[in-house]
């Protein structure tokens, strides 16, 4: 039986506590939040650094896979075009990053981390890795596989249903 639907007037209201967009989109900020302060707290040894999330994201993606364009960058991290070109101008400015000519191809650029950025992310890998297995322990085991499907199904629909 589905629960009936919340009116004012004649205009449908939403309880949000219950839309599933919005309590992704909640989680998200809640974890995301917790996550850049452990991030600036591990950071704060190498000169009281920050990165937002768009930064932390780079240097992860670059440090996993070293030579990826912009876009490859964007596809890896799920960050728009303008998100990447902000985040790479950032971490440009702060000697993290640089941007080099493809040894394959001459017409293409490629970003690298720095001897600094990878110093960076030695530091941010362990961070992450830990709070990652901070957030399992609210999961018994049983429960982590079938998540980790259930969330997988819900970005293939949601991918699915942007397109027209």
């Amino acid at each position: 039986m589905k629960p009936p639907r919340a009116t004012v007037g004649d205009a449908p209201v939403i309880d949000l506590g219950a839309y599933l967009p919005h309590r992704l989109w909640a989680l998200s900020t809640v974890l995301e939040a917790a996550l850049e302060e452990r991030i600036a707290a591990a950071l704060a040894s190498a000169g009281g650094l920050t990165l937002a999330g768009a930064e932390w994201r780079l240097v992860a993606a670059l440090g996993r896979s070293p030579g990826l364009s912009a876009a490859e960058a964007g596809a890896r991290t799920g960050l728009g075009k303008v998100a990447v070109s902000r985040a790479v101008a950032a971490l440009r400015r702060r000697r993290l990053v640089a941007r080099e000519v493809a040894a394959t191809d001459r017409r293409r650029s490629v970003l690298v981390l720095t001897a600094r950025g990878q110093a960076v992310h030695a530091l941010l890998v362990p961070e992450l890795l830990a709070y990652t297995q901070d957030l399992h322990r609210a999961l018994p085991r049983q429960e982590r596989d079938p998540l980790d499907r259930a969330l997988a199904r819900l970005a293939s629909r949601a991918a699915a249903l942007r397109q027209p």
